[in-house]
């Protein structure tokens, strides 16, 4: 993982967010002076169409020169590989080490096509890599295992040159067969469990079609045009063919359990920077460098350069800063508001640099449950009189004005952030555009809930439905999360205003997860989508469409359940099928309206970003975008001075 094996980060696979950034609108802190950001660019999709026909992106055929390097001898024996064409990154550096990071929560799998976490995505991509990548820190599309791509004149035909020499962490070949068989036996498969496969498709026409045209070359045939199809392409991790063969066949097949976290970690068998070979729940995960590693710096030493990566897990936010400012770990990223001052403070001392990247793109939200379905003992999933409620625009856009998001920020972010009212930041430069708000009213949040009939007939300042039940909802976030824990009680208190009783109840993550995408036994949840990488709003297609896994309010429709949601799939199929960045942004304008007119999902607020690190740390390229410094995890090295 890093700027060359990082595409899919939080969302996109719209990924859900266990943790929560935090910076100042106000203060010197919002500038975005050392987040090493460039210009936007987009993927080659959005370039000019004659030069996106015959992209090649690698560094050439030449050998590189013998190394003259003061690196030093790696602890992790390196295996001899000759690579063809070289894939060069442009740093120095040394040998040895291990370099540390936190993380809330624990991870379920390794297995890089189920993962649906941000958290599960970037440590998996630690061991994984793609076809194509994302750089964090000049945000554009570049190589990986393919060193260069065509595309044809209609934009339905790929084709990708794949470096030569390429093995598997276990010293296997790595070859097109690897990559057609996770396409089409594996993502493609409607019987294995994954988000990443909404991207794929359009509409009702079919998956593309994937070939080996040899050994080293791959085709993907498209039955139409899908805008992001480079974007999606380097969001998929390539898995083993002679390791996974046997296990995507039947019902219900064992590859949706190969790689558990508390399983055999023998059975990751990857092509990224490390191998991961222990989980000790709850308190750590650590990899080794992977022998078999393809990635050299300019002198032609492999790398990566650290020996080894540990990522300490942590229950909670604040336990993690705690942690890191008593010198546990050597980086930090998505510092919460209320921790912020006291790095500051080491800052000041030289303990670590804090690196201020402006705005985050991460979302937070609140959604109503809005799921129809039974659980299998005939249970709906939503009491009968909410559900109605929930299903109602006119009760979402009451609670939306009844939502004090400006005292959120004010109160839960100590000002550091912005209010916001649509899924896309406006950090986000390139795609934000304003639409309709519905801001903070009282009179109006009343003014609907009277309309819909619920009325405070006993004079208890509590409203009851016509028949005379009395409206108490429940809400939950994540336990792990103190910030989003305190807004719980915040929210209560807003929507007490307006007569609406609410009671709170936080949860472990990975049953939040579960609920969300599985259980369907929640009313209102509060979470985070974790920027895609790149932060394209059509990588975040498994939330919005109505198929989507990740559609929150009533995941994988069999059919759009009403007109909104049909017309939602139509503008998000038609910006899909526009190659160009140019035309794609005025559909996304008439689904940001559409989405404010069906309100499906409340958005409250972006944090600002922060992140800090150990002065040790050489090599870092501190981006806006996920995960913050340690994106390019195999160039950082650790000065022992």
């Amino acid at each position: 993982m890093s700027a060359r094996c990082l595409v899919r980060a939080a969302a996109l696979l719209a990924a859900l967010l266990p943790v929560l950034g935090a910076a100042s609108c106000g203060d010197s802190g919002s500038t975005t002076d050392d987040s090493g950001k460039s210009t936007p660019s987009t993927p080659s999709s959005t370039q000019d169409p004659a030069s996106r026909r015959h992209v090649d992106t690698g560094e050439g055929d030449s050998t590189p020169a013998v190394a003259k390097s003061d690196a030093g001898t790696p602890k992790v024996a390196i295996q001899p590989l000759t690579v063809e064409p070289p894939d060069v990154s442009d740093v120095t550096g040394k040998y040895g080490g291990t370099l540390t990071w936190a993380s809330v929560g624990e991870v379920a799998t390794f297995n890089p096509t189920v993962s649906n976490t941000a958290t599960e995505n970037e440590l998996v991509s630690l061991c994984f890599s793609g076809l194509v990548t994302y750089d964090n820190h000049k945000w554009e599309m570049g190589p990986a295992l393919a060193h260069k791509w065509e595309v044809s004149d209609d934009y339905l035909t790929w084709t990708f040159h794949m470096r030569k020499g390429l093995k598997w962490s276990d010293g296997a070949p790595l070859t097109a067969h690897d990559v057609v068989f996770t396409f089409m036996d594996v993502l493609f498969n409607d019987k294995i469990r994954s988000s990443d496969k909404d991207g794929f498709r359009i509409g009702d026409t079919p998956f593309p079609t994937v070939t080996a045209l040899d050994d080293h070359t791959v085709r993907m045939e498209l039955p139409v045009v899908n805008a992001l199809l480079l974007t999606y392409c380097g969001g998929i991790f390539i898995v083993p063919k002679h390791k996974w063969a046997d296990s995507v066949s039947g019902d219900d097949p064992s590859y949706n359990r190969a790689m558990a976290a508390n399983g055999d970690l023998t059975e990751v068998v990857g092509c990224g920077p490390f191998n991961v070979v222990e989980y000790a729940g709850a308190e750590r995960i650590v990899y080794e460098r992977n022998p078999y590693y393809w990635v050299e710096d300019t002198n032609g030493v492999r790398l990566p350069y650290v020996d080894r990566a540990m990522v300490l897990l942590y229950k909670d936010l604040s336990t993690r800063t705690l942690s890191f400012l008593n010198g546990d770990f050597d980086t930090v990223t998505d510092i919460p508001p209320a921790d912020y001052d006291r790095l500051k403070e080491g800052e000041t001392k030289g303990d670590f640099v804090v690196h201020r990247l402006g705005l985050s793109l991460n979302t937070n939200w609140i959604s109503f449950n809005q799921h129809p379905g039974k659980a299998e003992d005939g249970t709906p999933y939503v009491e009968p009189y909410k559900a109605k409620l929930f299903q109602d625009v006119r009760f979402r856009r009451a609670m939306s004005h009844a939502t004090d998001r400006e005292n959120l920020v004010k109160l839960m972010l100590n000002g550091r952030g912005e209010a916001i009212y649509g899924p896309t930041s406006p950090g986000n430069e390139q795609w934000f555009q304003d639409h309709e708000r519905t801001e903070y009213d009282v009179d109006k949040a009343n003014a609907l809930l009277d309309q819909i009939g619920l009325k405070d007939t006993d004079g208890d300042g509590k409203r009851e439905t016509p028949n005379g039940q009395r409206v108490i909802i429940e809400l939950t976030t994540n336990v792990e999360n103190p910030t989003r824990v305190k807004v719980l009680g915040q929210l209560k208190a807003d929507w007490a205003a307006v007569g609406i009783e609410a009671n709170t109840k936080p949860v472990n993550f990975q049953e939040l997860v579960h609920e969300l995408e599985d259980g369907h036994g929640w009313e209102v949840m509060l979470l985070g989508w974790g920027s895609a990488v790149p932060p394209d709003p059509l990588y975040g297609k498994n939330i919005h469409l109505s198929k989507g896994r990740l559609h929150v309010w009533y995941p994988m429709q069999p059919e759009p359940a009403n007109e909104w949601e049909r017309i939602a799939d139509a503008l998000l199929d038609e910006m899909a099928g526009q190659p160009l960045d140019e035309k794609r942004a005025p559909i996304w304008k008439k689904y940001l309206d559409h989405h404010a007119a069906g309100l499906p999902i409340l958005y409250l607020y972006s944090a600002n970003a922060y992140a800090a690190s150990k002065p040790t740390l050489r090599n870092l390229k501190p981006s806006l975008l996920r995960p913050n410094t340690w994106h390019n995890v195999e160039e950082i090295w650790i000065d022992g001075r």
